[in-house]
């Protein structure tokens, strides 16, 4: 009867949506059930044994320790949110309910993937944050350095910029630049079959990830080298497209998904209106 009833708890383990996660008192893994590939793409044999906080994105690992340090404490944690970098280099939201096991010395967790839920969250946050910076500022340097705080929220970069484009003269400006060089951009020609070109031009996004950067052409801007992911997406307004907002990784350890290219493209209509208006 016990044999049986271990193979039925392992079945409805397996069958579960959900990833059952059980971790020591070091933040090892010691178990962990079979929809851990779905949830971060890692077999059970990759991840066993590993401490799980090297899976965990950079920007959460101390909120996380200090919540795991919580359910050591005795108090059981429900829904708890953080993001995890998955074998592909894509983020997934989790939210995680857990609690602790004196006798064992093993902390139980069960972890839902709510990425899609945070998707549209954040689509939502990002109307009304940028609605709020529109009104809230005075002038357009003021509104940039806003949109900024309110994207790389969003989506964590290492380079990110706003381009305007000149179709009269075919030029690009930077009217705001943060990360990779010393100071601001000058204006310059916009270079016929460059990246940002591509994007002005075809009033289309673009995203290339590592592969595609070291075949590819430089960034446009001197000084700017040795990022793994490039994402680039039009400012369009009634009159056309008016420039880009550009955003860059140096890791290719955490890659830009298809689903940060359609949330950068949603932020962008909203951006083009509040700088149109």
């Amino acid at each position: 009867m016990a044999v049986t009833s271990r193979l039925i708890v392992d079945k409805v383990l397996d069958l579960l949506i959900d990833t059952v996660f059980v971790v020591d008192a070091e933040g090892c893994i010691a178990f962990i059930s079979t929809s851990c590939e779905t949830l971060l793409g890692y077999t059970q044999e990759e991840l066993l044994g590993r401490r799980i906080i090297e899976f965990v994105l950079p920007e959460d690992r101390e909120l996380t320790l200090k919540a795991a340090s919580a359910v050591m404490e005795g108090r059981s944690h429900l829904h708890f949110k953080n993001q995890y970098v998955r074998k592909d280099g894509q983020i997934v939201d989790i939210m995680w309910s857990a609690r602790w096991s004196e006798s064992e010395g093993l902390r139980f967790a069960v972890a839902r993937d709510i990425t899609a839920l945070k998707h549209a969250e954040r689509k939502q946050s990002a109307v009304y944050e940028i609605s709020e910076a529109a009104h809230a500022t005075e002038n357009l340097e003021s509104l940039y350095q806003q949109i900024h705080r309110i994207i790389t929220g969003l989506l964590p970069t290492d380079l990110f910029f706003t381009a305007q484009y000149d179709g009269l003269n075919d030029t690009l400006s930077f009217p705001y630049f943060s990360g990779g060089l010393a100071k601001q951009p000058e204006p310059q020609s916009l270079e016929s079959g460059s990246r940002l070109a591509r994007v002005i031009h075809s009033g289309k996004s673009l995203l290339l990830s590592s592969a595609d950067l070291d075949t590819g052409s430089t960034l446009e801007l001197a000084g700017i080298e040795g990022y793994q992911q490039w994402l680039g997406v039009p400012l369009i307004s009634q009159k056309g497209v008016i420039g880009a907002l550009v955003m860059a990784r140096r890791s290719g350890d955490i890659v830009f998904t298809e689903r940060d290219r359609d949330l950068l493209c949603f932020v962008s209509t909203q951006v083009a209106t509040t700088i149109e208006r």
